[in-house]
This record gives structure tokens, sequence and C-alpha cells, in this order.
């Protein structure tokens, strides 16, 4: 099945919704179906074909033979089988067996989501969507989105129900939309639709928060392996900062880390640096979570390994390694390393007082509502630090920090 949680399209799966036979789960009568299959297919039977394809392609009851696959898909395209030209072009979408052609791959697409194949409508969604083969286009994509949902497509439902949880370039954001789309998903058995409407209670995003509706959908799937639902519950009991909880955020922890989850990672290196859950504190050990996290690409595990390297916690201090990549955690978006080097170089931490790269470390992170750093702006332009000095707008500054709870505006 295409992961349409990822926004890509991943390896060619193949589809039974038109199999009489369910060759997944074999019968005692197995090898009989399957000789008839073989005749059906042979006599030009572009459902048997496709279906024998499949066989072929996974290797079920038969020894695996992709090129056989290809043709037998082949045969079933050409007599206008909409699942066999979903597969084909599936196939020349990712260059398995036949050369990458992404002109055939849209083509084909094409052809089985004009019968309504709302797996085909959802694969040619998200071409036009990431530009694979073709030129961007946005409002395509979202067309045959739409048109997969309207026929039940439950992939779609997560993707474009979490696309309208937080709006993008593509679509508004309509946190009602997002969670009826989701809710529907999820129903289905959609397990990333289940986790992300989960997580939506658990922290409250765009709605009132239900801690009771996200444990039931997130504790199934922990329970199931699933480890972003793992990751998830971690943080929810590394938060309540009592031993039984530590506990279960420990045990959800490793779990995640396990199947490679980066917020597995980065849970217990906060767990072996703070020394809970029945450890013992080990600051080496975070380092070595905290990069493994890194190495995925996770700027918050970039913006606590920078940290490491900064301070020579758990690792060599190595100040210009830590800020070369507390820089680009900054770069990226990451709040934390914003407002990190804002306080470095304003304090001169390792390196020469810098005012001026201070001031702009603040001001990127305060105009994403980092309220420390909305403060520490305030007070740049009140003492003219970095930037011109501006009474006004600095008090302005340490007024919109202090009516957002920060206990230093609030006493400055």
């Amino acid at each position: 099945r295409l992961n349409a949680t990822t926004y890509g399209i991943t390896s060619v799966r193949t589809f039974s919704t038109n199999r009489t036979t369910d060759f997944d789960h074999p019968t005692p009568n197995f090898d009989e179906e399957l000789d008839k299959l073989r005749t059906e297919a042979k006599s030009g039977n572009a459902d048997a074909q496709c279906s024998l394809g499949e066989l072929y392609y996974e290797g079920t009851g038969v020894i695996a033979d992709k090129h056989r696959a290809i043709e037998l898909f082949k045969e079933s395209a050409t007599q206008n089988n909409a699942r066999a030209q979903l597969n084909l072009g599936l196939c020349y979408q990712k260059g398995d067996v036949v050369p990458q052609n992404y002109d055939e791959a849209v083509k084909l697409l094409s052809l089985s989501a004009q019968q309504d194949n709302r797996f085909a409508l959802h694969a040619l969604a998200l071409t036009y969507l990431e530009g694979r083969g073709v030129k961007k286009a946005p409002n395509e994509a979202m067309k045959h989105f739409e048109r997969a949902i309207q026929l039940g497509d439950d992939e779609s439902m997560a993707l474009v129900g979490t696309m309208h949880l937080h709006g993008d370039e593509h679509v508004t954001k309509d946190v009602p939309k997002a969670i009826e789309l989701l809710q529907k998903a999820a129903s289905s058995g959609n397990t990333f639709a289940q986790y992300k409407l989960g997580r939506t209670y658990l922290h409250g995003t765009g709605i009132s928060q239900n801690v009771e509706k996200a444990l039931e959908l997130l504790a199934p799937l922990a329970e199931q392996g699933h480890a972003s639902a793992q990751s998830c519950l971690g943080y929810y009991y590394y938060g309540f900062n009592n031993e039984e909880n530590d506990k279960k955020a420990l045990e959800l922890f490793k779990k995640a880390s396990e199947q490679g989850h980066p917020g597995g990672y980065v849970g217990l290196a906060f767990c072996y640096e703070s020394g809970i859950g029945g450890l013992e504190a080990d600051l080496q050990q975070a380092f070595e979570y905290f990069k493994k996290a890194a190495d995925k690409n996770v700027t918050k595990a970039q913006f606590h390994l920078g940290v490491c390297y900064h301070r020579g916690q758990g690792v060599e201090q190595n100040v210009e390694k830590g800020l070369v990549i507390l820089t680009s955690a900054a770069e990226e978006g990451n709040q934390e390393a914003q407002k990190a080097l804002g306080f470095i170089f304003k304090n001169g931490e390792g390196v020469e007082k810098d005012y001026a790269k201070a001031a702009h470390y603040f001001t990127l992170a305060a105009n994403a509502g980092e309220l420390d750093a909305i403060f520490s702006l305030g007070i740049c332009f009140v003492e003219g630090q970095g930037v011109t000095k501006d009474q006004k707008k600095g008090e302005q500054l340490i007024q919109q920090a202090a009516d957002a709870g920060h206990p230093l505006a609030k006493s400055f």
C-alpha cells in the first residue's frame, strides 16, 4: 500500500480488491486454485493475469519472479485493467524491474484513476503534489485526493486531514475538517490517522485537550509496536516527574529506539541525562543517543548535540563544532537553538561577545513566539545592544513576554 503518511510514494505494493481467492492466506486447495488462476490468465482473463502477476511479484505461493510479474501486468494493463495499470505505473515510477519512466508512470496511473481506482487516485495525487516527473500541480493533486476520499481511501483522508490540521501552501488550516477526516480514516483502521488524532488530542492542537481520548488511541498502537505512538506516550509519561511514570516513559522510549525511532533516541537521552526510571545519570550515554537522533536530521536532537559539544557535556568540549551544529539547527528553524545562540553571543560563552548576532538569533526565535527570546530582544532594544536603541519597542516586547507569563518580564 502506498505510504501516504510521508507524502511519498514508496515501493510498489499490490492490491487484492478484485481477487476471487485470498492468496495471501493459502487454503488447503491453494494449488488447485493457483492452477485455475494460471489457466484463466493464459486464456486472456485480465483480472487473472493481474492477480497472478501480483503473486509472482510478491513471491506468494510461487517462486518470486518480478520479470514474469511485469509481463503479466502489461498483458492485463493493455486490456484496461485498472489494478494492473496501477501496479505497472508504480513500477515505472520507481524504476522497479523496468527502467524508470515518469511519463509512462503518469499515463498508466491516469488510466487507472479514470476508472476510479482509489489507490491510483492517491498515487497520482502524490505524484502531482511532489512533482515526481511532472510539474508540481497542487490543485490537480487535491482534485485527485478529494475523489479518492469520496471513494473511501483512508490514506488520502489521513494525509489531507494532516494537511488541514496545520495548513500549508496547498491547503488552508481547517481544524474541524482535519479532525473529521482523521476520524474517518482512524475508524477505517488507518494507524497513522489514529496516531495523528491521538497526538492532536494529547496536545490539544487546535482543539480542546482530551487526554482520555488520546490514550484510547495511542495506547493500543504502542502495544502493537507503533514506534511513533510509543515515543509520543513516552513524553507524556516523562512529563509527570514521578518514579512510576518515569519507568513507563523509559520503557516506551526503549521500545521506540529499538525500532530506530529518533523520538525514542531523544527520550532515552533525556532519561540518561536526568538519571530517571531507575537509570544512573550518564551524560556520555545521553550524548550517544542525542547523536543517533541528530544523525537522522532531527533538529531538536541537533540542538542538544550542539549544546553537548559546546559545554563538553558527555563528550570532549569542542566549542567550534558545537556552534556549527547549533547554527545548522537554528537555520532549520529550531527555536531552542536560535535562543541558545542568542545567549552564547550575548554573554560571550566560548566566543567573543557579538550583540548584533545575539539580536539576530533572538529575533528569529522571537518571531516564532519563544518567550525568553522575546524578553531578551526587548532588553536589546532598551539597552541598544546589537540594534538601534528603541525604548518604546523594547518595552512593547517586554510587555508582550510579560502578558504571556514570562516571570522575568513580569518583574522587569
